[in-house]
């Protein structure tokens, strides 16, 4: 669907309304529900938000938050490879969102850039096989005391018009913002992997605590990507120590 086809959703007062909310959330968790009733507001798949901090000429993901963002079913897959194979230092999307603060659709940049180098090609078409087509993003770069942070939200299913791409600025203002106003401790786990990191630390493998929760052995592996990256550890036992550490556990 082209831009011109699609008709503005946007409601001013559940916008404002919204953004209270973003306001008064109190824990990550909240944040992601309220970043899913933007997604429905937008009347798009998925929606993610990424947070980069530039490090010696990488980008390494701090938090990353998605949800629907893809073929249903592959949301945690595609985020799972996206993390391990490092995709946040070739992706195109990034690359153009560090350039400009301003809302974009996929296509249309993709369309302008002309050709794009072969590892920035594969990726796109892993994200291509994976359902995300078309869709639109936007970045804001902060500049600290040693390095530069990227906070970016992107949303997936279609094109976005004018008044939904502005929409999309300010939503990304207001969820950093609500994300740096929350307790260390509450800013970094999600309830499903606190609930994870729980049942590691008594013990349970990752088959256990798929069996035991009904998710699948690889979204177990997936959640411990995550938990790993949040908590800055390499592996279990050091995610246990630091969850008992920061009250998770």
């Amino acid at each position: 669907m082209s831009v011109t086809e699609c008709q503005s959703s946007i409601d001013l007062s559940r916008l404002v309304e919204l953004f209270h909310a973003f306001n008064s959330a109190t824990t990550q968790d909240e944040v992601l529900l309220l970043i899913e009733r933007f997604k429905g507001m937008l009347d798009v798949d998925g929606v993610a938000f990424l947070h980069l901090i530039f490090d010696d000429g990488q980008r390494k993901i701090v938090n990353m938050l998605t949800a629907d963002f893809g073929t249903p079913g592959v949301n945690s897959e595609w985020t799972q490879v996206y993390q391990s194979k490092k995709f946040q230092n070739i992706d195109p999307l990034i690359t153009r969102a560090i350039s400009s603060p301003k809302a974009f659709n996929w296509q249309e940049y993709i369309d302008s850039v002309g050709e794009l180098s072969p590892i920035e090609t594969e990726f796109l078409n892993f994200s291509m096989e994976s359902g995300l087509v078309s869709g639109a993003s936007v970045g804001m770069v902060s500049n600290k005391a040693h390095h530069q942070e990227l906070n970016l939200i992107a949303v997936s299913g279609r094109d976005l018009v004018a008044d939904q791409l502005a929409a999309l600025e300010l939503m990304c203002a207001i969820v950093e913002r609500s994300l740096l106003k929350l307790p260390s401790s509450e800013s970094r786990l999600t309830a499903r992997e606190r609930e994870i990191l729980c049942w590691a630390a008594e013990g349970k493998t990752n088959w256990d605590i798929g069996m035991i929760l009904g998710i699948s052995e690889r979204t177990v592996k997936f959640h411990f990507s995550n938990i790993f990256l949040k908590l800055s550890v390499q592996n279990r036992p050091q995610a246990v120590v630091m969850g008992i550490k920061l009250g998770h556990i």
